[in-house]
């Protein structure tokens, strides 16, 4: 994100962007979990949005550790490698909290849509890192 854009006035639209990201986020996620027939709708959303809510809190504690990471690299691949391992950190939350949450459910299964699901919202992520 550009945060250079954003001046005084406009730094409290970071939380709206989070907010809005995590709902973003809790959707397609949930949407990955139906369609991987992972669990009925209403315990999809509900999983999904508590396991991004983890992974959200984490990313908040972590980020300025990760940052660091890769400082002998140039800009760009230093953005790729901190997002690999967001990405990591990420599986490593809602791996096993999705399991705790699901625990009739395989290991296999669960780890399948963890990936899956993460997949696809960080390549939203990525996306949506590159527009603004």
């Amino acid at each position: 994100m550009h945060f250079h854009l954003l001046d005084a006035g406009g730094a409290f639209l970071l939380e709206y962007l989070i907010l809005l990201f995590l709902a973003l986020a809790t959707l397609v996620e949930a949407i990955v979990m139906i369609i991987m027939k992972f669990n009925l709708a209403g315990k999809c959303f509900l999983d999904a949005l508590l396991v991004n809510i983890a992974s959200l809190l984490a990313g908040f504690f972590l980020f300025r550790y990760v940052e660091r990471i890769g400082g002998d690299y140039g800009h760009e691949s230093r953005r790729w490698l901190e997002i690999l391992v967001m990405f990591l950190v990420t599986m490593v939350i809602e791996g096993p909290l999705l399991a705790l949450l699901n625990k009739q459910k395989p290991a296999r299964q669960v780890w399948l849509v963890t990936l899956v699901m993460n997949l696809v919202t960080y390549l939203l992520l990525i996306a949506f890192f590159n527009i603004i």
